[in-house]
């Protein structure tokens, strides 16, 4: 049985994450990519600072290597919302100007047939990867 509580961040991780955040948000590109890079050394599993990344990336106009990022987020976790969204986001021809710091950032436009993978949860609680057929 799949324990869901090891996904949950602690508050010390929201905080650290919350900064990057703010100073992508900023445009203080130079201090989010050192603390994303300290991110990657504390959390090598999560897929937040590799989304991060790519979301810094794709500011400095690097698109391929922030796509990278992306791929790399799911493949970590394939059921990662935000990753799903900026890969398919910034993928297209026409940037929407939008892009997924957490899940509540995934616009309304993200509907559920956009979703690459997700979890689903049997009544014995065992959870089952599905991804989307292509």
């Amino acid at each position: 049985m799949k324990d869901k509580s090891k996904n949950t961040l602690s508050d010390r991780d929201n905080a650290i994450f919350d900064e990057i955040i703010m100073y992508l948000k900023q445009n203080a590109l130079e201090t989010a990519e050192k603390l994303i890079c300290h991110t990657f050394e504390l959390y090598p599993h999560r897929p937040e600072p590799h989304n991060f990344m790519g979301i810094l990336l794709e500011k400095k106009s690097d698109h391929d290597e922030a796509m990278i990022h992306f791929r790399i987020a799911l493949e970590l976790e394939p059921t990662y919302l935000p990753a799903q969204y900026n890969l398919m986001h910034y993928g297209t021809f026409y940037d929407k100007g939008h892009c997924a710091y957490r899940e509540e950032d995934c616009s309304e436009d993200f509907e559920d047939d956009d979703i690459l993978a997700r979890v689903v949860y049997g009544q014995d609680n065992i959870g089952h990867l599905f991804r989307r057929k292509k």
